[in-house]
Parts: C-alpha cells; structure tokens; sequence
C-alpha cells in the first residue's frame, strides 16, 4: 500500500509514483488529490506490461505473474473481452489521475527505460506530465 506514504513526505518534493496500479489505486488517487491541492506536484508512472497489450490469437494457457501456479486456458473471445476491461482500467486511470492535477504517463514495459527516465527528468519544475 504506498498510498499512507504520500503522507510522509514534504508537501513541496516532487512526487513521482511508479506503479501497475493494481493494487491501492484509489487510495493513491485520492492521496495525490490531497497533495495537488496542498500545491504539491504530483507523477503517475503507470507500468503496463506489453503482453497485455498483445495477447496471442487463438486460446491459449495464461498464467498469473504475480503467482505463475494459477494458470487457465484463454479463448478468443474471452481475451478480446479482457482487452476491452483492460482498456477501460487504463483510460479511467489517466482520467483519475489527470482530474486531481497529477502528471500521467503510460510506461508499456517493452518501452526503453531510459526514454521515460529522461521524460520525468525533464519536466522537474514544470507542469505535471501531460500523457504521452
């Protein structure tokens, strides 16, 4: 949970939250509108893993990463029906994001790494991250 752990850090330091969001997103949500609105400035890295953007065609054997035993067949169907909610989960989240005056960015992990380090570095001092 990093949401209690906004609260801890000084109003005016530059927070940059790199996360899958899958865990306390509201909570973070809420967390930043706080900070923003104290005048703070707040980045959301958002991490997206590229396999869920390129789901193979055909049914196929998905796996849980976040705990590689629990596996099940995938058919057509139901994956173009996860891409679907996957696309809705991410387009809510830049909106919520960008609603409470946080920086949003979309970080695929096939991207090069240090295209985004350079990305965040670039906008210290200035308005939050626009979605790129």
């Amino acid at each position: 949970s990093l949401a209690p752990l906004i609260a801890t850090i000084p109003v005016m330091a530059r927070v940059v939250i790199v996360s899958d969001l899958l865990g306390d997103a509201d909570a973070l949500v809420h967390a930043a509108a706080q900070r923003t609105a104290a005048g703070g400035i707040v980045e959301c890295v958002h991490v997206v893993a590229a396999e869920e953007l390129t789901l193979p065609t055909g049914t196929f054997l998905a796996r849980d990463p976040d705990a590689p035993t629990v596996q099940r067949p995938l058919e057509a169907r139901v994956a173009v029906e996860y891409r679907a909610r996957f696309d809705a989960f991410r387009a809510e989240m830049a909106r919520a994001w960008r609603a409470t005056g946080a920086g949003y960015v979309e970080a695929r992990t096939d991207a090069p790494l240090a295209r985004l380090v350079r990305q965040i570095a670039s906008n210290v001092g200035s308005e939050p991250m626009a979605h790129r």
